[in-house]
């Protein structure tokens, strides 16, 4: 069995390779899958694209790209518990039209349904939902303020969360691509609006998620967290190489506020439900794919413009040129 698997040679070279997949293994266990639609990442994928410097060491070129995969199972070897022939599945396969996995990576079962591309996003809700999760005050008998900074697609995921969590949220952001949910408890705000009402303020927030690699935007949760704030990473200041105009731990908001800086962790807890428990990315994806056939998540990521799996150095392109007015992106498979 042959696949297709694109490659990124260097920055803006990409090529669809062509690789044998050994079927049926020579032992173990294993699952042969055939792509169905892969998620598009507008920030991990395109910074690869235009050669932004890698996130880790072993981050350079030549890479595989892409992280959102559903696929369906074609053939099973040796002994699964879960999976079967037919069953349409949830992993971080790259773009690629085939692939052997174990059923351990698998993250969920997705409903077999055709407008499947409605699932495709739920490791977007996984980042979104361990952002919210990192501050301990975050749960439903709380109601929180909460401001994102950043107006793309993880911000409006982690917006759209708070809403239905019943928090108090301001997103913070320059582009047109606004959070598409509207409600009384979303406040729209440019950046200079932002800084005009919350700057130099005794901080009002109890968490603050930054979602681009702005300096600035760093320096706008610092100055408006409130005590014992919750600051949570998810972009990466200073990634291209910028100082900050202001001491990151500046002790007048760090210090006198007794705040928390944190990284995205890589578990979550059930903000919807009372439990404490830390989910696995496998029970916080299937989580994530009841609560989208449910219709509880899915509005930030309820139109995507489907591209051919062939196009998508011009998904790249056209994602590019309109980062900041471009909604989400796929790849279906044929």
């Amino acid at each position: 069995m042959n696949s297709l698997e694109y490659i990124l040679i260097s920055p803006h070279s990409l090529e669809l390779v062509e690789k044998n997949l050994e079927w049926p293994p020579v032992s173990g266990n294993g699952l042969l899958c055939k792509t169905l639609i892969t998620g598009i990442s507008t920030g991990t994928e395109l910074a690869a694209w235009g050669g932004e410097n890698p996130l880790r060491p072993s981050g350079g070129y030549p890479r595989k790209i892409g992280y959102q995969n559903i696929s369906e199972v074609l053939a099973v070897f040796g002994k699964n518990e879960k999976i079967q022939i037919g069953d349409q599945i949830y992993t971080n396969q790259s773009h690629c039209s085939h692939f052997l996995s174990r059923e351990e990576d698998v993250l969920a079962i997705v409903p077999k349904i055709r407008d499947n591309e409605k699932y495709i996003f739920s490791y977007m809700y996984h980042m979104s939902l361990c952002a919210l999760s990192v501050d301990k005050r975050n749960n439903p008998e709380t109601e929180m303020k909460i401001v994102v900074l950043g107006g793309g697609l993880l911000g409006s995921a982690i917006v759209e969360i708070a809403n239905n969590l019943g928090h108090l949220v301001v997103l913070v952001s320059d582009s047109i691509n606004e959070s598409k949910i509207s409600s009384p408890r979303i406040t729209v705000m440019s950046r200079e609006e932002f800084k005009e009402k919350y700057h130099e303020t005794s901080g009002v927030f109890h968490q603050s998620v930054v979602c681009t690699n702005r300096w600035d935007d760093y320096n706008l949760a610092l100055s408006s967290a409130g005590l014992n704030g919750t600051i949570v990473l998810l972009g990466f200041p200073g990634r291209d190489g910028s100082l900050p105009s202001q001491n990151p731990f500046e002790p007048k908001y760090f210090y006198a506020n007794n705040l928390v800086i944190s990284s995205l962790p890589m578990e979550r807890r059930s903000l919807f439900t009372r439990s404490h428990k830390n989910l696995s990315l496998g029970e916080s994806i299937l989580d994530i794919v009841n609560r989208i056939s449910e219709g509880t998540l899915g509005q930030t990521f309820s139109t995507t413009k489907i591209f051919d799996y062939l196009d998508l150095e011009s998904a790249y392109t056209e994602l590019s040129e309109n980062r900041k007015s471009y909604g989400s992106a796929a790849l279906r498979w044929s």
